[in-house]
């Protein structure tokens, strides 16, 4: 092959490379998002006297710990990451605050009365 034709051949194999580069490169810019599930905590109270502030301090305890273990990863993270889990993490506990109240304003005396009871808290 004479150098005029291998400069042509590899001018082509070229052009049809880099024709390729901007696809490739819009493949990476590319946001899938997926419907995921989204974890849950049930947090039991049926041990617990709500008619009493140590039972109903010992209930608010388990929410924060249950919600703190859903969106807190082991170890520390960067500040963004952190953020975000505390953010998780405040949310999470506001959104069992409705559940907290009636569980509290419907405590009986006894805890029997309680038996099976259970709090539900879902990462936002």
């Amino acid at each position: 092959m004479s150098l005029v034709k291998i400069s042509a051949v590899a001018f082509a194999a070229a052009m049809t490379t880099a024709a390729f580069i901007p696809a490739a490169h819009a493949m990476d810019e590319t946001i899938v998002e997926a419907n995921m599930v989204r974890p849950v905590a049930h947090v039991q109270y049926g041990d617990l006297n709500l008619a009493t502030d140590a039972g109903v301090k010992t209930l608010h305890g388990r929410v924060r710990r249950a919600a703190h273990a859903m969106c807190f990863e082991g170890g520390r993270q960067d500040l963004r990451r952190d953020l975000l889990s505390m953010e998780c993490r405040n949310d999470a506990i506001a959104s069992a605050a409705p559940q907290i109240t009636a569980a509290i304003n419907n405590a009986g005396t006894q805890v029997a009365e309680n038996a099976g009871a259970a709090i539900t808290i879902a990462m936002p």
